[in-house]
């Protein structure tokens, strides 16, 4: 049950232990990005009604850059579309009509869906088929899972209008035609909504990332992915670099080339957008045009795994021999060194157990992301 700090009576009798269980069941992520959408517009753009188009363009909003920059699972694979759900559909195809970034502005991808609603209403229909009855499952005691009223709207939309009158439910729902039909916010249920938005916003947040981490097991750092990351944390490495740059010329993993020690990149050999952190045992200083052409795809391990783990030996090697070197190493261990299979890997001295732990700790991960979907790559000169 949602812990609010307020009683329920100040929100003449709401029953919130039931509003509590609107997120449980779920076999899609249907459910938290359509409450998600209904809370944010009725607090953050004061719509006390929402069509069912509104919902789902604030739906594929704000999914937009889990999708796709991350390419995380919403639901259970259909063996029949061969996807994981009409949301993650929904981002793809507006994603292959616009050519948008994954970190694209959020207000740039609403005003897209709104201008391809055309080539969106089919799947925008079905990311509403069930969610907006079903999120209200809760409140309606005699409505069994298998009642065939599930499937009329219209009988479905009076039957939420008769309990609504005997007992308040958070909305009601007005019947219009496919993606018109309108969700209507009672005004009790409203005003509780504003009055704890921080709250609720955190409790929907908390269910998503729970659920999403189930779907996609072998993805590390889901917290991270469902905002556009703002900082990464490679101030400490640079310096690490640039000292040892200073001793002796470090080559380019993808070019062959030495990189420039004013102008070069940190590279995540395994894309930052899959791992989520800056370990350094990830890390390899890398010229800006590799760099950007590598974007957030993966190097193909066979060409480049051996040329990283030069760097790393390099790394190695300085760290262990040069005190000044070792120093500014101390200074990356709180924010570049938080794995616990890591933490004496600087310390090896013998090079065949350092490349046999590099190897079998970060080949599952490379393989991980190849599963989730990430595009390997090569590094081609003519571009």
């Amino acid at each position: 049950m949602i812990n609010t700090g307020v009683k329920d009576i100040y929100y003449n009798g709401l029953n919130l232990e039931r509003f509590s269980f609107m997120l449980d069941n779920n076999s899609q992520c249907y459910k938290f990005y359509w409450l998600e959408a209904l809370v944010n517009l009725l607090v953050l753009e004061g719509k006390n009604e929402i069509t069912y188009f509104e919902a789902a363009a604030e739906m594929i909003t704000e999914a937009w850059y889990t999708v796709s920059e991350y390419h995380l699972h919403m639901g259970s694979r259909s063996a029949s579309r061969g996807d994981n759900g009409a949301i993650e559909r929904a981002v793809n195809a507006l994603q292959d009509l616009t050519g948008l970034k994954s970190n694209a502005d959020s207000r740039d991808v609403r005003k897209a869906v709104f201008d391809h609603a055309a080539e969106l209403k089919d799947i925008m229909r079905q990311m509403t088929d069930d969610v907006p009855y079903r999120l209200l499952s809760p409140f309606l005691n005699e409505l069994k899972g298998n009642d065939k009223l599930w499937h009329s709207d219209r009988k479905l939309i009076a039957y939420i209008s008769l309990v609504d009158s005997k007992n308040s439910l958070p909305y009601s729902i007005r019947y219009e035609t496919g993606l018109q039909k309108t969700v209507v916010w009672n005004r009790y249920w409203a005003d509780m909504i504003k009055d704890n938005y921080l709250l609720i916003q955190e409790w929907i947040r908390s269910k998503k990332i729970r659920y999403l981490q189930d779907r996609n097991p072998g993805v590390p750092g889901i917290i991270y992915k469902l905002d556009i990351e703002t900082s990464r944390k490679l101030n400490h490495v640079h310096k690490l670099w640039d000292a040892i740059m200073e001793r002796e010329e470090v080559h380019d993993i993808y070019t062959g080339s030495a990189v420039n020690g004013t102008r070069y990149d940190i590279d995540h050999f395994i894309t930052w957008s899959y791992v989520a952190s800056d370990e350094l045992w990830n890390l390899t200083p890398s010229q800006r045009t590799s760099n950007s052409q590598k974007s957030n795809n993966l190097p193909d391990w066979e060409t480049y795994f051996s040329g990283f783990l030069s760097i790393q030996h390099q790394l190695k090697r300085n760290i262990q021999a040069e005190e000044q070197i070792y120093d500014l190493f101390e200074k990356c261990r709180n924010d570049n060194l938080n794995t616990l299979w890591a933490g004496n890997l600087y310390q090896i001295t013998a090079d065949t157990e350092f490349d046999k732990t590099i190897e079998e700790n970060m080949k599952p991960i490379w393989q991980a992301a190849k599963l989730q979907g990430y595009a390997t790559w090569l590094y081609t000169s003519n571009k």
